[in-house]
Order: structure tokens, then sequence, then C-alpha cells
């Protein structure tokens, strides 16, 4: 977890003005005998809160040795009691300005700003205790005339962004987690990256959990950004590899099959699939390690290799690979990503899903669709995420997902 100094002194300048408005309301709409009272309490909770920041800025967040929820949780607090009160401050002033001239009216501005705090209190609270337990179970079909026969209703269950870290070594979410994975009896399991938020040993609590998962055909998946140890500091050039390492050894213990640049054939009958895994397709600051062409066609030509007859179903970890690379390249059937996590809040209004990830990512959640450049159907899934990182909730309807997808050849009428 990265805290940028600027956006820090922002944010703290930010809450220093807002509780000096604040204040100011204490001393405009509170009685002169507990005017001074109601004052010191609330500068007392304020710099307890200001206290806390100073604790997160300090911890060693970058120390491979140091866990990284203490400071995970204390931004949550932090910022779960000034977002709101920011909100408070900024529809007051908004009601002050506009209700001057009405003194009748002067308190619907306190009441309108406390009303929308105590919303947002409640659902950024609600959002770790509640929603971040709640595992959503999403079921899609996608159809394609070039699935060879013996795969028509192949089911592939992914699962995406554990991020082992955020749990410590408490292991009860993510043994429900595997239980559901294993209630929807898919053929194939796939997870899309991000085991871990820092290093390696952060995924060993849960070896023995997650080797449970099952599937009559397997269980692969893919490295994420916070897989190579990027968000750490290392001693010493050694640092990120030996990390590397250690991981992927802990995910083999899994039983897990790791495919870095690599493509394994899934047979049935006389048929086969391909699937391939990618590393992570990084943007900065992260590299691009992620390469489609030496994953499927390292010894071919690649402008025909990655465009032949076979279907083709990829696991990369940024969905933008899919816009960059993927469509403008190759005719891959079906991509499956993750890395979104849609920034942890989703809203859903009349069936219309939002999250400030599409500020981000033209893809950020659910099933997309496109064509190659021959006309063919190609198509995305964005599973959403089953941790957290930075921090420790789920905002509105942005629960823990596992997506089935339903391979079929032809649509039902």
């Amino acid at each position: 977890m990265r805290i940028q100094i600027l956006p820090a002194i922002i944010l703290l300048l930010l809450s220093v003005l807002t509780d000096a408005y604040i204040i100011s309301d204490i001393r405009r709409l509170c009685a002169r005998a507990i005017r001074n009272t109601v004052t010191w309490i609330y500068s007392l909770i304020s710099l307890a809160c200001y206290v806390l920041v100073i604790i997160m800025l300090a911890w060693p967040k970058k120390d491979p040795t140091e866990p990284i929820l203490t400071p995970m949780w204390l931004l949550f607090i932090y910022l779960s009691v000034y977002i709101p009160k920011i909100v408070y401050a900024f529809l007051s002033l908004i009601g002050r300005i506009f209700l001057r001239q009405k003194p009748a009216q002067s308190k619907w501005d306190l009441i309108v700003g406390m009303t929308m705090a105590l919303i947002l209190f409640v659902s950024l609270w609600s959002g770790t205790i509640y929603t971040r337990n709640i595992i959503e179970v999403n079921n899609v079909d996608v159809y394609s005339d070039r699935l060879p026969e013996s795969f028509d209703g192949l089911r592939i269950l992914q699962f995406s962004d554990l991020h082992a870290g955020t749990w410590g070594n408490d292991t009860t979410f993510v043994s429900e987690l595997v239980d559901s994975i294993n209630a929807q009896q898919a053929d194939l399991v796939v997870f899309t990256g991000d085991f871990v938020n820092r290093v390696a040993n952060e995924l060993e609590p849960f070896v023995p959990v997650l080797s449970r998962i099952k599937a009559p055909m397997g269980v692969y998946g893919v490295l994420g950004n916070h897989d190579y140890g990027g968000y750490a500091e290392w001693p010493d050039s050694t640092g990120i590899p030996k990390n590397v390492n250690r991981l992927k050894d802990l995910i083999r213990k899994t039983g897990m099959k790791l495919l870095c640049n690599e493509t394994t054939m899934l047979r049935n009958d006389k048929d086969s699939l391909a699937l391939i895994g990618v590393e992570n397709w990084g943007e900065p600051p992260f590299n691009q390690l992620g390469d489609l062409v030496k994953a499927y066609a390292p010894d071919s030509v690649p402008s025909v290799a990655l465009n032949d007859t076979v279907f083709k179903v990829l696991l990369t970890h940024n969905p933008n690979h899919w816009d960059q690379v993927v469509r403008e390249i190759s005719n891959v059937d079906l991509s499956m990503a993750g890395h979104t996590h849609a920034m942890q809040a989703m809203f859903e209004v009349a069936g219309h899903r939002w999250s400030p990830a599409s500020w981000k990512y033209p893809q950020w959640g659910g099933l997309y669709e496109s064509q190659c450049k021959k006309g063919q159907p190609m198509y995305l899934y964005v599973n959403i995420g089953a941790g957290e990182v930075g921090y420790p909730a789920r905002i509105g309807v942005a629960r823990p997902e596992i997506n089935v997808i339903t391979l079929r050849r032809n649509k039902e009428e």
C-alpha cells in the first residue's frame, strides 16, 4: 500500500479546514452554556484522528517483515470519519450561501449535511462489517460457434484478487470462499492474479485452505501486480526474485497450476481448447511482463498462430490488456481478468451499475463483448475480486465475487 506524500498533505489540509468550519458551526449553533465543552470534545476527537494519520504515515509500510493490517485499518478509520465530515462541511457551506437570505430555513444546511454524513459513515462501516463478507456468485453464458462440440456446456469458475495479507492469519473468510467455489461444481477453476498484497509469506496461512479447491479439469492461475513484491522495499536486488519464487512454491502447494506466459491444452474426447496464462501486463510503475505471443506462439508466426481456429481462453490480470493488446493481435475467444476491484465501491440503481473504477478502466466489472479484426466475437469477463487492498471494506454492492461462465455453441431459442 503506497501512501503518496502530496495527496496525504492535501487530505490533511482539507481535514484541518473541515474541522475549522465544523467548529465554527458548533460555536454558531450550540447554546452558550455547552458551547465550550462541545468544542473541546470535538477538538480532542479530531486530534486523536490526526494522531492515527501520523502513526499511519510513520508506519514502515514497505518493510516486508511488517504486517499491512495496521496501516490499512488506521487509514480506514480516519477516512470513515473525515469523508463524512468533509461532505457535511461542503453541503453546509452550500446551504449557507443559498439560504443566507432566508433565516427561517437557516438550519436546513445543518440537517441535510448531517444526514448525508451519517449515511456515508454507516455505508463505510457496513462495507467492512457486512459487505466484505457476503460472497456473490454470478452466472453468465458465453456463446461461440467456434467452441468444439464436446466443450459445449463447459463451466469455468473464476475468482480473483484474494489479497491474503488483508486477512492476516484469519482463514475464516477464505475458507467460506473455498466452500462456495467447490459448491458450484465447475469443470474448471481459474484465478486471475493478486494472491497477496506485498510479500509471499502472506499466503502461507491460507495454503491448506486453498488446497481444498477441486475441479475435474484442474485449477489454474496467473500472477497479478501485487504478486511480484513491488510494494515492498528489499534489502538487496535478490529480494524480489526470492519473493516471487517463494510465492510460486506456496501456490504449487495448493495444487494450483500457474501459467506464466504459457499455454496448456485442455482435452475432451477428440477436441481441445487452449488455456493461455500471461504474467501481469503492467502499467507504470509496473513492468509489462505479460507476453501473449510468448505464451501462445513462441515458435510460430504470431499473426497466424494467434488467429488460428483453436478456441482460446486467456487468463490475464489487467483488463486493459484486452483493449490494448489482445483485441489488436488475436482472436482469443474469452479473456478473464481482475485487478480493478471495482475500486471496492459499486452502486446499482434500476439494474444499472456504476463504480468509480469506470473513470480509469473502460472494462471494470462483468462481461464485455467485442469483435476481432475478422469479425469473430471476443469476450472479456472482469471479476471484481474477493479481497481488499488499501482499505478493508467493500462499499455498496461491490461484494466479493465468484463468477461461473458456461461456454455454449448456440443460443437457446
